[in-house]
């Protein structure tokens, strides 16, 4: 684990040129690098949103006539001739040579769930150009990576092309909130709750965006704000506006400049907030020029010194992260005796691992819960270490309960049924039923994922791609048509749904 750069034989035979394209929120930075991409003769564009790859992939396909597949981890779309691939990052090929490689927002590498994908990339893509696009946080890291892969690195830098402002005063109450105006709060029971209270005081509609709503989901939410024709003219969303959709915002509102993190209450960091501020005023939209605000004045003024100061790199905070392959655990299992269980030799493993200066090992949290959960299953190694990987809330109880169904059935049973209770006669008048809905799109996004990993077992997927579809719609048609879509004012606790 000390020397990664060195997992990756083919791309370390290869002398290749990486180039960083930096710059603020609408900048066209990515733009620019699309453009090269879709000159060249082989190229693959790793996305960090299935939403971002679909994108690019339709983009290409249609806008500059390059024959692209789409490859995530719940779907795979191939176009007769294709020369070119769109793919989430962790779908990405790393034994196929390309003459142009896309990372999109780089700076994820960083990131303790995610970013092990990032490095995978970025020290193992066997492509002759590699274009990095995203913030200027981590350019001492890339350039650190460079010194030890031997790469040629060259950085552009952009500047914004819409002018966009803090403004003087904060926000006064969400009576004040105007359309094209975006509400940015951090939980999904906000969302709501602001929904709701801007609605009554207002009189306006709003669509919502949030991590947890299905991707199409999101996507259409965003079609429906930016269309000038249609009735909701305020956004309400989380920070996760900040990636994968091109949103017509004339002014980002932060209720708050404090944000959970899944483990404390922490400020927004000056990257989040410009990364979250810059949606607004996008180039060549009804809103050329882009403000920022919030509620509190305290907030305004760490808004302001964000968006005018950039800090320094802090580079004891910022490192490329890494994580053992299935070969690395396999060595490991064999060296801790045969009948050890996975999730003591996932522990085991990360507990132990050394790394070097520049790089830290992911959180293996999720993993381990998962590997726990199915330790008494009668999984072969490889097939134990693919279904750790799978997409699983684990502190989701219907979600983790469905993965040990599937894992059970798998040894058990010839094929693994795809069953769910439909839930679509029940009115979603409630944010508690929607999110009912959203697990039920997690549990059958889980199983189309197995099944393109292991399609022999899984061979109901059809059933849930229909359901997928089903529930997303319904969905859509619950945002976009209801609008007593409310939080209960006298909370009460919900009995789970299994």
């Amino acid at each position: 684990m000390t020397k990664p750069q060195f997992w990756y034989p083919v791309a370390r035979g290869m002398k290749r040129k990486l180039i960083l394209h930096i710059g603020p929120t609408n900048s066209g930075k990515t733009h620019s690098a699309i453009s090269v991409l879709s000159k060249a003769k082989s190229a693959v564009y790793c996305a960090p949103l299935r939403l971002l790859a679909g994108e690019v992939w339709e983009k290409l396909n249609t806008q500059y006539e390059v024959p692209c597949d789409l490859i995530t981890g719940q779907q795979c779309i191939e176009i007769p001739g294709s020369t070119h691939v769109s793919c989430t990052i962790e779908m990405v090929n790393i034994t196929k040579p390309v003459d142009v490689a896309i990372i999109d927002e780089y700076q994820l590498i960083s990131d303790e769930k995610r970013g092990w994908a990032w490095t995978k990339a970025l020290l193992g893509l066997p492509a002759k150009e590699i274009h990095l696009t995203g913030d200027t946080s981590r350019i001492e890291l890339i350039k650190h990576l460079c010194s030890l892969t031997g790469d040629e690195l060259e950085v552009r830098e952009y500047q914004r092309l819409s002018p966009l402002a803090a403004e003087s005063n904060s926000v006064k109450s969400l009576r004040s909130i105007k359309e094209g105006d975006a509400v940015i709060v951090f939980s999904r029971r906000q969302v709501y709750e602001v929904k709701r209270e801007i609605e009554k005081v207002r009189k306006m509609k709003c669509c919502i965006v949030y991590g947890s709503l299905p991707p199409e989901a999101r996507s259409e939410q965003a079609k429906l704000f930016n269309d000038q024709n249609s009735e909701f003219k305020i956004l309400v969303g989380t920070d996760c506006i900040g990636l994968g959709l091109n949103l017509n915002i004339r002014r980002i509102v932060f209720a708050s400049c404090q944000k959970f993190d899944g483990n404390v209450t922490r400020k927004l960091t000056p990257s989040e907030i410009r990364q979250i501020a810059g949606r607004a005023g996008r180039f060549k939209s009804i809103y050329p020029e882009g403000y920022v605000s919030s509620f509190d004045k305290n907030d305004l003024y760490l808004i302001k010194s964000a968006m005018e100061h950039q800090e320094p790199e802090d580079m004891s905070s910022h490192k490329a992260v890494v994580f053992p392959n299935f070969e690395q655990f396999a060595m490991f299992s064999d060296a801790m005796g045969g009948d050890t269980p996975f999730s003591e030799i996932i522990h085991a493993f990360v507990s132990r691992a050394k790394v070097a200066h520049y790089f830290s090992i992911a959180c293996h949290l999720n993993m381990y819960d998962q590997a726990c959960s199915i330790d008494h299953i009668p999984l072969d190694m490889e097939e134990r270490y693919t279904f750790c990987l799978a997409p699983v809330d684990t502190r989701i109880h219907r979600i983790l309960k469905n993965f040990i169904r599937f894992a059970d059935d798998f040894c058990s049973k010839k094929s693994v049924p795809f069953r769910i209770y439909s839930r679509f006669n029940e009115a979603a008048t409630t944010p508690d039923r929607l999110e009912q809905l959203e697990i039920d799109y997690k549990i059958a996004e889980l199983y189309i994922w197995l099944a393109n990993r292991f399609p022999d077992k899984f061979s109901d997927k059809p059933r849930a791609d229909k359901y997928l579809e089903d529930v997303t719609q319904f969905i859509n048609q619950t945002l976009s048509e209801d609008t007593t879509v409310k939080t209960k004012k006298k909370r009460t606790r919900s009995k789970r749904v299994d």
